[in-house]
Formats: C-alpha cells, structure tokens, sequence
C-alpha cells in the first residue's frame, strides 16, 4: 500500500516550469533593490516560482520589521549602492516597491 502511495506520489512530480522561473527572475531584478541583493531568498522563490508555476506565492503568516541605516560602508568604497540608496529603499519599502513586499 505505501509503495503504490509512494509511486503515486512520485509520478505527479513534474520539472520546474522554466517560464515562471523566468518571469520570477525578472520580478525580482524589476523591484527597487541593488541586483541579486538578497542572495539566496530570490533564488528559493525563484525555485519555489518554478515548483508552483506561479510567480507570486502568497505566504499567510509573515511579518517585517525595518531598519535602515548609512553605516559607512559608502566612504569606505564597498557599498554596492550609492549613500541616497539607503532613503530611496527606506521610502519604497511602503509602497511595495521593494524586495520587501515581495
């Protein structure tokens, strides 16, 4: 009995939709953020995109606290944004136009 569950099961397993990986991709690289900022969050929901074919997958339970701050990293030459980044983010954060509301 397990065995034919198990084979059911598997059977109903398809790749990833490509398309909708695609589309994800593009979400993600669309919203107001430095590219490939949030490392591997966008790849799981990239990934998470291809298993539901479904670019958006809604997540009941979430909450999201903010702090923003200019800690120096702009003078020291490794911020990957320029300091008025910081304020535009902080400002889209709200609006859903950030990584934040996705």
């Amino acid at each position: 009995m397990q065995m034919n569950l198990i084979k059911e099961t598997l059977s109903k397993i398809t790749s990833p939709n490509e398309e909708t990986k695609k589309l994800a991709r593009e979400k993600w690289d669309g919203l107001l953020k430095p590219m490939g900022s949030l490392g591997s969050l966008e790849e799981v929901t990239i990934k998470i995109a291809g298993m539901t074919g479904k670019v958006i997958n809604e997540i009941n339970k979430k909450a999201i606290v903010v702090m923003c701050a200019d800690n120096g990293v702009v003078e020291e030459g490794v911020s990957s944004a320029p300091q008025i980044f910081t304020k535009v983010l902080t400002e889209s954060m709200p609006k859903g136009l950030t990584g934040v509301a996705t």
